[in-house]
């Protein structure tokens, strides 16, 4: 207990302090109270082992001397243990700090490897799709059944990996590059999207509506083009059985654009919201919703990027409802 440690002298006995008897002459200094400052490993601790004193807290009284009271005592000590909580909640912030620091260093690490891995993956995957749909083309009917399957799997893997490099590029580009801020009308990026997505729009006979204008931002309008593409394609992917309908609106909260995409589609469970969003993350086979699970991962960093945040409000079966918010900052 740090109490153990504390001293108090009512008249100090000079003989004692043969050392420092010109200094305690000079200052006058005839009484004195000295409490120590912790600094704890665990503020909740009581074992001793685990506290070390960082300091002293140290009350001098000159000229006369002077009988410390218990009471100020208490005072005293409330207030270094003030400090050394104080010191703990530092020693913490430090230690948080380094630990950001570290994620950050390695997070980049691990997407200039995505990058450069994905990139250089790129060509000798190319190859491989290329010939394997050259022997496709000039063996056709001419292998036997079970060929020809084997030869369509290495097509399809093939062409399968080069969608998620893509899409892995992608993404891991969104953190590296620069964003290209300019004043940018989010209704006419929004129907750029929708031209770009016209032939899926025609085919699922895709109803599109917009409740109000949308706002003018400050954006990188690539970014925000692809945001509104994927969110799209996304609705029109989980369909159900009757047309997709989408539904877009838009509010402002305080610094904020609060966004909203309504679709009717399949809906999720709520225990899968934030896996959506992480990439690689998949909810249905291949078979059933082909794709290479980026596309959300690929919203949420862009909306990041934008200091906003997404999410999804849905139940199985009843559509979902995809949010986020963007900056409203002008330039």
């Amino acid at each position: 207990d740090s109490r153990d440690f504390i001293e108090a002298l009512n008249q100090i006995p000079l003989e004692q302090y043969s050392n420092a008897l010109n200094a305690l002459q000079e200052e006058q200094i005839i009484s004195y109270l000295n409490i120590p400052i912790c600094q704890f490993s665990d503020p909740d601790s009581n074992n001793d082992r685990q506290n070390s004193i960082w300091g002293i807290l140290s009350l001098h009284q000159c000229y006369h001397s002077r009988r410390w009271t218990n009471e100020e005592i208490e005072i005293l000590q409330e207030l270094t243990n003030q400090f050394s909580l104080a010191l703990y909640q530092n020693e913490l912030l430090l230690t948080e700090m380094q630990k950001k620091q570290e994620l950050m260093r390695s997070n980049a690490e691990l997407e200039q490897f995505a990058y450069i891995a994905s990139h250089d993956l790129q060509a000798p995957l190319q190859t491989i799709g290329n010939y394997s749909k050259l022997l496709q083309r000039r063996y056709q009917n001419k292998l036997d059944e079970k060929a020809e399957k084997f030869l369509y799997y290495i097509v399809d893997s093939a062409q399968r990996m080069q969608n998620q490099i893509e899409d892995l590029l992608e993404y891991s580009r969104i953190g590296k590059q620069k964003r290209n801020d300019e004043t940018i009308d989010c209704q006419l990026i929004l129907d750029k999207a929708i031209a770009n997505l016209r032939l899926s729009i025609d085919k699922n006979q895709v109803q599109i509506k917009t409740l109000n204008p949308l706002p003018t931002l400050v954006a990188d309008s690539n970014q925000i083009l692809l945001l509104w593409q994927n969110l799209i394609a996304n609705a029109i992917k989980y369909r159900t059985e009757e047309p997709p309908t989408i539904v877009i609106s838009s509010d402002r909260q305080d610094k904020l654009l609060l966004f909203k995409i309504a679709d009717n589609g399949i809906g999720i469970d709520p225990k899968y919201d934030r896996r959506i969003f992480q990439i690689f993350q998949r909810l249905h086979t291949q078979e059933e919703y082909p794709g290479t699970g980026i596309g959300l991962a690929i919203c949420q960093r862009i909306v990041e990027n934008h200091q906003g945040s997404i999410w999804v409000e849905s139940n199985s079966g009843k559509g979902s409802v995809f949010c986020f918010t963007l900056a409203s900052r002008m330039l």
